[in-house]
C-alpha cells in the first residue's frame, strides 16, 4: 500500500490540476471575506456569528467544494483509463482494492486539507469582523458546523467514484452527478423535514446547522447507507471491471 501510496505522489507531483483545484478552494473564500471586510469597513455585520458562517459553509462547502471534489476523483481515475495506464498497473501484482483505495486516500487527504483551510479562513474573518472574544466564545460551534460539513460531505460523495468508474474514459456523467449531489444539498434546506431528513445530501446540512429542522438518527443513517454503499459499490464494480 506504501508503494502505491508513493506511486499516486510522484502522478500528481507531475500534475497540476490537484494544486489548481486547491488553490481555488482557497482563494475563492478569501476573496469573499475581502469583500466583506470591504462592504462593511469596520461595522459589525448584521448577521449572528453562526449565521455569517453558515451564508459561506453554503455556498462554498456545499456548492463550490463538492463540485470541486467530484472533479478531483473523477481526474484520478478518468486520467488512468484515458492514458491506458490502468491496463499495465492492473496487469502487474497489484490488488484492485489496494489501488483503488490509495485513490480514495489521496481524495480524502484533498478534501480534509480544503476543509481546514476553510476554518482557517472562517475564524480569521469572525476575528477580523466580530473580534477575537467572540470567535473564542463561539469557536467550538464554528468548528463543528465546518467540520460536519466537510466530514459528511465526503461521505456522501463516495457514489461519485462508482460512477467515474462505470464511465471509465468519459469525464462528464460524474461530474453531473457531483453537481446534482450539490444541487440537492442546497435545495433541501426548503424542503420537508422527514423529505430534507432521508436523502443524504440534503440531510448533510440539516444535521450540521445548529437549531435546523431535521430528524438527527434517520439523517445519520441516511448519510451512512450512502457512505458505505458508495464504498461498497464502487469496490465491487472496480473489482470485476475487465480493463
Amino acid at each position: 500500500m506504501l508503494n502505491i501510496l508513493a506511486t499516486e505522489w510522484l502522478k500528481l507531483r507531475r500534475n497540476k490540476l490537484m494544486l489548481v483545484c486547491t488553490l481555488l478552494a482557497s482563494l475563492l473564500p478569501i476573496l469573499m471575506l475581502v469583500q466583506e471586510i470591504y462592504d462593511y469597513r469596520g461595522a459589525e455585520p448584521n448577521y449572528t456569528v453562526i449565521s455569517w458562517v453558515f451564508r459561506f459553509s453554503l455556498l462554498f462547502q456545499v456548492i463550490v467544494y463538492p463540485v470541486l471534489s467530484g472533479f478531483i476523483i473523477t481526474f484520478l481515475l478518468q486520467k488512468e483509463y484515458g492514458d491506458h495506464t490502468m491496463i499495465n498497473t492492473l496487469t502487474a501484482p497489484v490488488s484492485r482494492i489496494k489501488f483503488l483505495t490509495a485513490k480514495i486516500i489521496v481524495w480524502t487527504v484533498w478534501h480534509v486539507i480544503i476543509t481546514i483551510i476553510f476554518l482557517i479562513v472562517i475564524c480569521s474573518g469572525v476575528r477580523i469582523l466580530y473580534g477575537g472574544e467572540m470567535l473564542s466564545d463561539f469557536f467550538a460551534e464554528i468548528a463543528s458546523l465546518v467540520l460536519k460539513i466537510g466530514v459528511f460531505n465526503l461521505g456522501t460523495l463516495t457514489p461519485i467514484i462508482w460512477v467515474a468508474i462505470l464511465q471509465r474514459k468519459t469525464f462528464y456523467p460524474s461530474l453531473l452527478c457531483t453537481i446534482a449531489a450539490a444541487g440537492i444539498g442546497f435545495s433541501g434546506l426548503y424542503w420537508p423535514e422527514l423529505l430534507g431528513s432521508s436523502i443524504p445530501w440534503s440531510a448533510v446540512v440539516l444535521v450540521s446547522v445548529p437549531d435546523m429542522d431535521v430528524i438527527s438518527p434517520l439523517a445519520y443513517i441516511s448519510i451512512g447507507i450512502c457512505t458505505l454503499l458508495g464504498l461498497l459499490l464502487a469496490m465491487i464494480c472496480f473489482k470485476r471491471q475487465e480493463i
